[in-house]
């Protein structure tokens, strides 16, 4: 018997919901057959069976799973199937006779335990699905309240009972609720998943960019595309990989990682319809030409709302761009999964000494990574910087090949 768990197909997500299946309960099916259909924040992919066999299914449709959740199990004949079939169940209800009837997500879960909710409680609520969001309804309405988004209903500083900036007045008790968009909702669970699970550490170096400004306006002319340090750093990250090959691997337990064999650079994306990270895929072998126009199809697809579970998954290192005016520092969290994310800001005008002292305009970024410190430790962080910032203030040479600096002290 082989079970059929819910993967991860996007950085962003840690559950999706299980829209409908497209085969019958009992149903023969073959290995890389589409068997379901899940929505992601992003969009609508496919599950395909990991074998052949015959279909039991464990989980109902409209069910939220998380990832690694069993949705369904495949039996080696029919006989098997008919006599291990039991009871489809939504994959977190409580085993036994009596499963509720209806799916408690993971945050919503944990708040009720938190805050004493019996989930029976939960369940009285008459909704297929029972988020976060209705537990705090239910705390608001016990505190004889309306519940308001980002709102706590935890004691102030030193636990002294003070109430929230804004408690009291009429906004705080009729403003109106605002649902958070599915994409939104997408990103604060990886925020928090990351906050809770990553012991992340930041670095940050000044980078001149004058060169690496005057090299892309170049490109940009010679190859018709729209070449800019957002390209001119992808390239310069798919060109270090070999040197450091831990800034693109997962850990794997503990005491293990498991490293990437290729620059999948996944890049953040938002076009004022929500944040993506969006894959760049075998980067190494792009041009920043290449790397332009795939940029530039990723926010198209932002835009419009095209895109597809493959353009968002398998990322081995992230790059966040916060390239406004005026952005002076930025400090991203590791998506689980990586161990960094390098965090490109705007580009900052300031007066330096020329060799002769006389006063000179550049133009500079204070390029930054955050990583996971259980991987990664400030001098292979460092020596990762170091090769951007060489790769970016020389940009029309290749990265020199040197061995990844040893963690040892």
């Amino acid at each position: 018997m082989t079970a059929v768990r819910v993967p991860k197909f996007n950085s962003n997500d840690a559950a999706y919901l299980l829209l409908e299946w497209v085969v019958e309960d009992g149903e023969t099916v073959t290995d890389g057959q589409e068997i379901a259909l899940l929505e992601t924040s992003k969009a609508v992919v496919e599950l395909n069976s990991p074998g052949d066999g015959v279909l039991e299914r464990k989980a109902e449709a409209h069910t939220e799973c998380a990832v690694g959740d069993p949705v369904a199990v495949l039996h080696p004949d029919r006989t098997a199937y008919e006599r291990g079939a039991t009871p489809v169940a939504p994959p977190n209800a409580p085993a036994g006779p009596s499963a509720p009837p209806c799916s408690v997500t993971r945050g919503a879960r944990e708040l009720a335990e938190e805050r004493g909710i019996p989930l029976e409680r939960l369940y009285a609520l008459g909704r297929k699905i029972v988020r976060r969001s209705h537990v705090e309804d239910l705390l608001a309405k016990a505190a004889g309240r309306a519940h308001r988004p980002g709102e706590t209903d935890a004691p102030g500083p030193q636990g002294n009972g003070m109430a929230p900036p804004g408690a009291g007045t009429d906004e705080a008790v009729d403003g109106p609720t605002e649902p958070l968009s599915a994409v939104q909702r997408a990103v604060a669970a990886t925020v928090s998943e990351s906050h809770r699970t990553v012991p992340t550490a930041f670095v940050a170096v000044r980078v001149g960019v004058d060169a690496a400004l005057e090299h892309a306006a170049r490109l940009s002319r010679s190859e018709r595309a729209l070449i800019g340090l957002p390209e001119l750093l992808v390239a310069a990250i798919a060109a270090v990989r070999a040197r450091f090959p831990h800034c693109f691997a997962t850990l794997v337990g503990e005491d293990a990682v498991r490293v990437r064999p290729a620059a999948h650079v996944g890049v953040t994306i938002d076009t004022g319809n929500g944040l993506f990270v969006a894959t760049v895929r075998d980067a190494e072998t792009l041009t920043p030409a290449d790397i332009a126009h795939r940029l530039m199809e990723f926010r198209l697809r932002s835009l419009r709302g095209g895109f597809r579970a493959e353009h968002l998954a398998d990322s081995a290192v992230a790059l966040s761009l916060h390239t406004e005016d005026d952005v002076v520092l930025a400090r991203p969290i590791v998506f689980p999964g990586h161990t960094c994310n390098v965090a490109l800001p705007g580009v900052l005008d300031e007066v330096v000494l020329d060799a002769d002292g006389a006063p000179r305009r550049r133009r500079v970024v204070n390029l930054g990574l955050a990583y996971d410190h259980r991987v990664l430790n400030g001098r292979t962080a460092m020596a990762f910087l170091r090769a951007l910032k060489e790769f970016l203030e020389s940009p029309a040479l290749p990265a020199a090949p040197a061995p990844e600096p040893s963690e040892a002290p």
